[in-house]
């Protein structure tokens, strides 16, 4: 529960900053020395803003190449979502 609320957490700061992360995934949540689960590679995710990659967390209005910034936004929990459902069932990759 605290790697979700933790996530969430680092997603609200994004998006109150007019910011999307667009790339969430397992692959990119690190935990530090205290224990606190954290984004990796914020910066790199604007920068490849424009180089769109589908993944198992990627939204179907994302897929679907619709992009504005609620699209991106909603993405996000989209795929918190995602990651929720795999912690809770023990399956990986949707």
């Amino acid at each position: 529960m605290r790697c979700l609320v933790d996530v969430a957490k680092g997603l609200v700061v994004l998006h109150s900053n007019n910011l999307a992360y667009k790339r969430l995934s397992p692959e990119n949540i690190v935990i530090d020395k205290e224990q606190n689960f954290k984004l990796a590679n914020v910066l790199l995710s604007q920068i490849l803003e424009h180089s769109p990659q589908i993944t198992d967390y990627t939204c179907p209005e994302l897929s679907k190449g619709e992009s504005n910034e609620l699209v991106e936004k909603s993405g996000d929990v989209w795929a918190l979502g995602c990651i929720l459902y795999e912690m809770c069932t023990f399956k990986v990759n949707l």
